[in-house]
């Protein structure tokens, strides 16, 4: 891609100035009344694009919306803060302690259970 090869530095060949990213057009309400935004590219609303912008690419979007909305329709957005998950740690001792409960205990604690309930039937027929 050229554009990864071109490294972030100006270029002499490089275009400046204001590009225009998209285009909305409005329809009078004498005529039907309609919106319509078209955008120069689908990969302006991908998270790569917005992280490169500070998360511009997303406001963006959420105004496009907002605009196309009728205003009789109460819309608002919060953005999604981003946050790191973190892993579950448990002691190694209490893996080995929830296995034995799980894995050893609990069944045999039904069988038990199973066998105290079928000599008591087979006593009592």
């Amino acid at each position: 891609n050229a554009l990864e090869n071109s490294g972030a530095s100006r270029q002499a060949e490089d275009v400046t100035g204001q590009f225009t990213l998209g285009l909305m057009s409005e329809r009078p309400a004498d005529q039907g009344g309609s919106r319509a935004t078209i955008l120069a590219s689908d990969g302006i609303l991908t998270a790569e694009a917005d992280e490169a912008v500070s998360g511009n690419n997303l406001r963006l979007f959420a105004t496009l919306m907002r605009e196309l909305l009728p205003a009789s329709v109460a819309a608002f957005s919060i953005p999604a803060k981003s946050y790191d998950t973190g892993f579950l740690m448990l002691p190694e001792g209490d893996v080995y302690g929830l296995l034995v409960c799980w894995a050893v205990i609990l069944p045999l604690a039904l069988l038990a259970v199973g066998v105290w309930i079928w000599i008591r039937r087979t006593r009592k027929g």
